[in-house]
């Protein structure tokens, strides 16, 4: 029995020394972070500063500018139905 808990406590020690060795290698080698996220048209979407609130904020203002120009191109839309 004392062999199998040796041969357990190797097996985890191992383990968790081969994820500390990756998890340093990834924190090495990441990927660069841009200064800048920049749209098609050549608009800056979000700086480096700004954090990931901020494009959520774009993505949430970017979904009712669509639905309001929507809304405006027909001119049924949003409107009430009264019986």
């Amino acid at each position: 029995m004392k062999r199998l808990w040796i041969s357990f406590a190797l097996v985890c020690s191992l383990s968790f020394a081969v994820l500390g060795w990756i998890g340093t290698r990834i924190y090495q080698k990441m990927p660069p972070i841009p200064t800048a996220v920049v749209s098609t048209d050549g608009a800056i979407v979000i700086r480096k500063r700004a954090g990931a609130c901020c494009l959520r904020l774009h993505f949430v203002l970017e979904r009712e500018r669509k639905s309001r120009s929507a809304r405006a191109t027909d001119p049924g839309a949003g409107r009430r139905l009264t019986a």
